[in-house]
């Protein structure tokens, strides 16, 4: 994976927290982090198949899906893990 792919996993994992979100939820969090960093003139840029693509690796689990809003509801694995494991 190269450093970009890294960086993307990481905001994603910082987003999601202990927290599920959907897709969408997840690309606007996305979105406003890299309209703070354009200030800086550093931005990272990605399309939403590279999101969906990265969600669907080994550290993030579908939780379930929202037939509404048409979104699959997602999670982090690896500090849902942590929390199950404490207790």
């Amino acid at each position: 994976m190269n450093k970009r792919n890294v960086r993307l996993v990481k905001k994603i994992e910082e987003i999601l927290g202990d927290k599920e979100f959907n897709s969408f939820e997840i690309l606007q969090q996305l979105k406003e982090l890299e309209g703070d960093r354009k200030k800086n003139k550093w931005h990272m840029s990605f399309t939403p198949n590279q999101v969906y693509n990265l969600l669907k690796r080994k550290q993030f689990e579908k939780v379930g899906f929202n037939k509404k809003a048409n979104q699959t509801i997602w999670r982090n694995k690896n500090v849902m893990d942590r929390e199950i494991q404490a207790e």
